[in-house]
């Protein structure tokens, strides 16, 4: 990122601690807190929503973190645990979905893909379950596009309908609001990434679109961890996912521009964003005339005119299937499901290390974890302790400043963390 600069702290005039968050304008430097201890870990534990929960008898640890305040600057992150009745049995099943554009759709997620799931799989003869995993992630996210296209089934018809006509029947809040909510969940989006364990332990599934993450931690035999990502990254920053869809759409050379499909969206893979699945009159003659909708106006009229052959995004997810009896390497032992603020690219550079050295650090944190008894909240949640260290807990200044900072606006990505111990 150009803008990234060195991490700074000086005094203004009046005395109040100065921060550039490592970030080279954009408003900086703001004014901060410098903690210490105990009121520091206090502040943190404040923020993070720190959770310990069970999911068919698995122990869950979750933290759901945004420092900054206010309603505007709301998470959209959810998370879920709980269990999941496949076939009469009792499995695990937790997510992380990382919402954009508003929370709408992650809470959506959050609520109706666990039915998805259960119902998918309980009805299959096949036991591999990929494949089932794929069609519960395919219906559920028909069920966000199915509502649009029952309220206006011909997109050619769109352009000659009276503009008034729309508008009364997409903002119809006066009279309940029923056609609204289905076009603003449309216009939203979400990732997802969830972690099923079935009723004996010994199988777990990861499923995932977006670029949340899901990372096993397998102990190996000399008692030493490993970390194994699990599922894809879906974005713009994966080569292979940008040539599929250049491949799907060859006759469009602004597919992928900026490395973003359309030049809008950084994932390649999502729940919901119907606008980029649909033809572009339902984007300018419907979900531009929903109010309040889109923020930026100008920058969605911009995406539609480069969409041509839709759909863009899939919501078709990575699956992988891991024997959790383990092998020659190592034992699985947990999970951490994490949304991508943990591997935001501006606090990546404020910590000074690689974003897989980072993972494999967690990943030690919670396997050292695992094996002690340790007295504080923070260690007693095997999440917190990593929420600690993506904000660089070791070094006062930098995580103070993450979690002091003065400003009306987020400063950082909503940052999400379950561990699901085996």
């Amino acid at each position: 990122m150009s803008y990234l600069t060195p991490f700074t702290v000086t005094t203004a005039p009046d005395g109040r601690l100065l921060t550039n968050l490592s970030i080279e304008g954009h408003g900086s430097p703001w004014s901060f807190r410098l903690l210490s201890e105990p009121e520091l870990t206090h502040e943190l534990c404040r923020h993070a929503n720190a959770k310990s929960s069970s999911a068919s008898g698995l122990r869950v640890d979750s933290v759901w973190f945004q420092p900054a305040q206010g309603e505007q600057n709301a998470s959209q992150d959810r998370i879920y645990a709980g269990p999941c009745k496949i076939k009469g049995e009792q499995w695990s099943l937790v997510g992380v979905f990382d919402g954009h554009a508003g929370e709408e759709c992650a809470e959506y997620a959050m609520k109706n893909l666990p039915a998805h799931i259960q119902e998918a799989l309980s009805s299959s003869a096949d036991e591999s379950f990929d494949s089932q995993l794929v069609s519960a992630f395919v219906s559920f996210d028909n069920t966000i596009i199915r509502p649009v296209l029952e309220l206006f089934p011909d997109s050619d018809a769109l352009g000659s309908m009276p503009s008034e006509h729309l508008e009364a029947m997409i903002n119809d809040q006066a009279s309940g609001g029923e056609n609204y909510k289905k076009i603003i969940l449309a216009m939203r989006g979400t990732t997802a990434v969830v972690a099923l364990v079935d009723s004996s332990r010994r199988n777990l599934w990861a499923a995932g679109v977006g670029d949340s993450r899901a990372v096993l931690g397998i102990q190996k035999p000399d008692g030493s961890w490993l970390a194994r990502d699990l599922v894809a990254q879906h974005n713009g920053g994966k080569e292979s996912e940008l040539q599929a869809i250049r491949d799907a759409h060859p006759a469009e050379p602004d597919i992928t521009l900026k490395n973003r499909v359309l030049g809008a969206i950084a994932v390649t893979r999502a729940l919901g964003d119907v606008a980029f699945k649909l033809p572009a009159a339902y984007t300018r003659e419907v979900f531009l005339r929903a109010k309040p909708g889109f923020r930026v106006h100008s920058s969605v009229e911009e995406f539609a005119e480069r969409n041509l052959t839709p759909p863009y995004l899939s919501a078709i997810p990575d699956v992988v299937h891991v024997n959790l009896a383990g092998d020659s390497q190592g034992t699985p032992r947990f999970v951490l499901l994490m949304s991508d603020g943990v591997v935001d690219e501006h606090v990546a550079y404020i910590r000074g290390e690689s974003e897989q050295a980072s993972i494999q650090r967690w990943v030690e944190i919670v396997g050292t974890r695992l094996s002690k008894d340790h007295a504080s909240d923070e260690e007693s949640n095997l999440a917190l302790p990593v929420l600690r260290e993506v904000y660089d807990g070791s070094n006062e200044a930098h995580l103070s400043a993450f979690l002091t900072l003065e400003s009306d606006s987020k400063w950082l990505d909503d940052t999400s963390i379950q561990v699901l111990v085996f």
